[in-house]
């Protein structure tokens, strides 16, 4: 089997208590639903070498395996052991993921189990990423027989997911590693739209907003999709948007969906609003290069401190006048002043 196909096998095989819609399936893995078809033919002549193990295949409902535990963990054996096993900050970025959009607890064995490692191990990693959590205000519940979930605000949510290459120390892969957790067709789609946005409209995005507004269209896609819809009241309420703006988000969002599939509450227009805005307002205040560099490096250098101690040094007051301190020297520097 080709590196798709063994990526669908994990999927069934993960979530073997499930039903697939094949264009479900088709999302997730990037390809066509005729190829997603083909590539179920393919695993189906697989199983036969596991005789207790059946690709049930019901129209309406669904695609399902059914597997036992025994023959599920031989055949998460083969996938490894033929491809990449995620380790270290890797697999603690990818389990944060899965607790962070998941609507149903995850046990301590489960996710050992799928990450080929011992429960001790995962369950330091999980106590790594309930540390980390509670920076964005969320809580890891764990139930007794039941599991892991993340409690918290949806927002919060969203804002721990845009973040989560604060899990992983090694900045040259982090933007990359982020954006594999999701369909490469939706990655592909986004961003033509994006820059189709800033051809139509007057809007400006450096290399950095661009990059954070395409991971979080990216998590608002999965997060409709799951009709996890983000709620008006947990924004700030001083965020004021334009209709302008607006305007823009309902060019956007208009096309977005069209081309995925996916119908976008009301509420959603609203939040990607707000981050357009944002993005929109900081360029209103400067269009510099380079000129953030010094505070770039007391960021960069408070975002080290982070990954080396788990300790959020980005709350810490001090360092935060520091960083507005040398975003000033910046803009001095370079005579650009503001009046009210």
């Amino acid at each position: 089997m080709n590196n798709r196909q063994k990526e669908l096998l994990r999927i069934l095989l993960t979530g073997s208590s499930d039903f697939f819609h094949v264009q479900e399936l088709s999302n997730e893995l990037g390809c066509s639903e005729k190829t997603v078809r083909s590539d179920l033919n393919r695993i189906e002549t697989f199983l036969k070498e596991y005789p207790a193990v059946e690709l049930i295949r019901k129209r309406g409902t669904g695609i399902h395996l059914s597997i036992h535990h025994a023959d599920r963990v031989k055949l998460f054996h083969h996938i490894y052991q033929t491809g990449k096993i995620a380790a270290g900050h890797e697999r603690v970025l990818e389990v944060a993921y899965q607790l962070l959009t998941s609507d149903n607890p995850l046990t301590l064995a489960s996710l050992a189990e799928s990450y080929f490692t011992n429960p001790t191990s995962m369950k330091h990693e999980l106590n790594r990423i309930a540390h980390w959590l509670e920076g964005y205000h969320l809580t890891l519940m764990s139930k007794q027989r039941l599991g892991h979930i993340v409690k918290g605000r949806e927002l919060d949510k969203r804002n721990a997911l845009a973040n989560l290459s604060e899990l992983i120390p090694s900045e040259n892969r982090e933007k990359d590693r982020i954006l594999q957790l999701f369909p490469q067709n939706e990655t592909a789609t986004v961003r033509k739209l994006l820059r189709g946005l800033q051809v139509d409209y007057p809007i400006d995005l450096t290399e950095g907003e661009f990059e954070s507004l395409l991971i979080h269209v990216l998590i608002m896609i999965k997060r409709t999709r799951q009709r996890s819809s983000i709620v008006l009241g947990e924004m700030d309420a001083g965020a004021n948007v334009k209709l302008e703006t607006y305007h823009m988000t309902a060019w956007f969002l208009k096309r977005l969906g069209d081309a995925l599939g996916v119908s976008f509450p009301e509420n959603e227009y609203v939040y990607f609003t707000w981050h357009l805005e944002s993005c929109r307002k900081k360029n209103g205040l400067t269009n510099l290069k380079a000129d953030d560099l010094l505070a770039d490096v007391v960021r960069q250098m408070t975002l080290q401190l982070q990954h080396m101690t788990m300790i959020r040094f980005r709350e810490d007051k001090v360092l935060g006048r520091w960083s507005c301190y040398a975003s000033c020297v910046s803009l001095a520097s370079h005579q650009v002043w503001s009046y009210n």
